[in-house]
């Protein structure tokens, strides 16, 4: 009974993170004239939230039909459990790659330290650390629901790692995950 309620706490307290964030963000945005990009990342969030709870009952589902509990399979539940955080940290990533790319053409590649109109600079360059917090943002969102130290160790380095990749190079996001973002209507 402690442990739920701890697992509860723990749940809420990163949802209320991750509004606050939301909030923050979406006034710092705003002030850029750069709002639709909160409003993306707010849909986004609602979206991954909705994905977590669908892949946490699908991941029981699973569990319970091949018999793997943490008591008599500890490896494969453990790795069942990784290959589904993975999965839905790099989506998150290729979420705000491809959100950023959609942005005015924006490209990681037209960045530049040289660039005659340095508030345009400094808008991308906000734009991609709200992004880059995103990613921490939904690492901290993952990992109140898959909590061991396994998670945690290979699922913030993956965040961080596949959002620079997918913000550098979107194609490969929307390759990847193209096909989720038209399934939830999310076009891309």
């Amino acid at each position: 009974m402690h442990l739920k309620r701890e697992e509860s706490r723990k749940i809420g307290i990163t949802l209320g993170l991750n509004l606050v964030f939301l909030a923050l963000a979406a006034l710092i945005l705003w002030s850029m004239g750069k709002a639709l990009f909160a409003f993306e990342l707010a849909k986004g969030f609602g979206v991954f939230w909705v994905v977590i709870m669908i892949s946490i009952v699908l991941m029981l589902l699973i569990e319970r039909t091949l018999k793997i509990s943490p008591d008599t399979h500890f490896n494969a539940y453990v790795f069942s459990n990784l290959v589904f955080s993975i999965f839905i940290m790099m989506g998150w990533a290729a979420f705000v790659g491809v959100t950023l790319s959609n942005i005015e053409g924006l490209s990681f590649w037209r960045i530049t330290f040289f660039d005659v109109e340095s508030l345009s600079f400094w808008i991308r360059m906000s734009l991609y650390i709200i992004g880059f917090l995103s990613c921490y943002i939904a690492f901290a969102v993952v990992t109140s629901f898959y909590s061991g130290n396994i998670f945690k160790v290979v699922n913030l380095p993956l965040a961080l790692v596949s959002y620079l990749i997918f913000a550098i190079w979107p194609v490969a996001g929307r390759m990847l995950y193209g096909w989720f973002f038209t399934l939830v209507g999310m076009k891309r």
